[in-house]
């Protein structure tokens, strides 16, 4: 069973999340998306069938899963639930959780954008001479975006708004990059390899090395350390890299699965971060971008007008539950809630006296206008 609860509206503090599943896998060529357990990998649920996932991300204040594919960038809770499609010809994705930001890929339009995960305004922010933009990843502290471009894997680098293009490795022949704000290094895969180099492109190092017919098909960061998921004979598995150790374990194999991509679920989501971009929406008409040296700017996003500054309007996700099958079996009914002690559940508490108090507050402010 997997129940996330939700204290207040918003990406705000108070969310908490009691889980037995870990892990989202996609896997190739059509299967879907598969939650399981790292401990109990033959333990697991099948969501979003007969999709074709390029990316995987999970949004650790929300506990939302984000997921790019054939059917454009699209949302859900873990059980596969309440699916919301936000954009299309969306290719590779990345969170920042920080401050409230999705970054993706597009295939078609070889351009880079951004997406508020408040009020999922979104914009173009690059698409100036890009060759086919693939994998991105984060620098969180920095403001910077890197991605691979082109056929022969140039990683480059811009900051979030887009602006200070730098070539920071050429023809690398990288497949997958994630940048590590441990040891501020970035790691990449080159076929059966596991690399790094320092953020500006330079002390570079192979960390790992597999057998011949090895692939390596993703690299991730989380929890302080590197995983990376290979294929090897229609298997796969999955390999942590302790950073600080610079050694390697096998956390899993499965067998006859070509898995693809995989996204980590924290068992405590965290609390919304307070900064100049999330404190009241940055003060922007609709939404915030942080940039180096605590500047920010704010982003009018595609097809809007400045106007006014009004904060948008975020609904409260309704409570998700996850129950795990064995293989061959029928999967329960997805719509089954977890409850409390009155029968209703958690969340449905929360509705109310959200409502009860925007009521209020809308009532107060009514009187204060007529009072002027």
């Amino acid at each position: 069973m997997c129940t996330i609860c939700r204290t207040t509206s918003g990406r705000v503090k108070g969310r908490q999340i009691r889980c037995e599943i870990d892990l989202a896998l996609s896997e190739y060529p059509i299967k879907g998306i598969t939650v399981i357990s790292k401990s109990q990998p033959k333990t697991f649920n099948i969501i979003h069938k007969s999709l074709l996932i390029t990316s995987l991300e999970f949004d650790p204040v929300e506990g939302l899963l984000y997921f790019a594919s054939t059917a454009g960038l699209l949302s859900s809770t873990l059980n596969g639930q309440n699916k919301v499609r936000h954009l299309e010809d969306v290719n590779r994705i990345a969170i920042d959780s920080k401050h409230a930001l999705l970054f993706y890929t597009t295939s078609k339009s070889e351009e880079i954008g951004v997406m508020s995960l408040y009020g999922f305004e979104y914009t173009t922010i690059y698409n100036t001479n890009i060759s086919s933009p693939d994998i991105i990843s984060l620098d969180v502290d920095n403001r910077h975006i890197y991605w691979l471009n082109g056929m022969y894997g140039d990683i480059e680098r811009i900051v979030y708004d887009g602006s200070s293009r730098e070539l920071i490795m050429t023809n690398s022949l990288a497949s997958s990059i994630v940048y590590s704000h441990i040891d501020e290094r970035i790691y990449y895969s080159v076929q059966n390899t596991l690399n790094s180099c320092d953020r500006d492109g330079n002390d570079s190092a192979i960390l790992w090395i597999g057998k011949s017919d090895v692939r390596i098909a993703s690299v991730k960061s989380f929890q302080d350390n590197i995983y990376f998921i290979f294929t090897a004979n229609n298997d796969t598995t999955l390999i942590k890299y302790f950073i600080t150790e610079q050694k390697t374990e096998t956390v899993f194999t499965l067998i006859d699965q070509n898995i693809t991509d995989v996204a980590f679920l924290d068992s405590q989501l965290e609390d919304v971060d307070e900064n100049n971009c999330t404190i009241n929406f940055g003060d922007c008409t609709y939404f915030c971008l942080p940039l180096p040296d605590g500047e920010k700017t704010c982003i009018t996003p595609e097809g809007k007008k400045d106007i006014d500054f009004k904060p948008p309007d975020i609904t409260l996700p309704p409570i998700e539950t996850t129950t795990f099958i064995q293989e061959g079996t029928v999967p329960p009914d997805p719509n089954v809630g977890a409850v409390v002690g009155d029968g209703k559940s958690c969340c449905d508490k929360v509705r109310s006296s959200w409502r009860e108090c925007t009521l209020l507050l809308v009532f107060l402010g009514l009187c204060k206008f007529l009072l002027k």
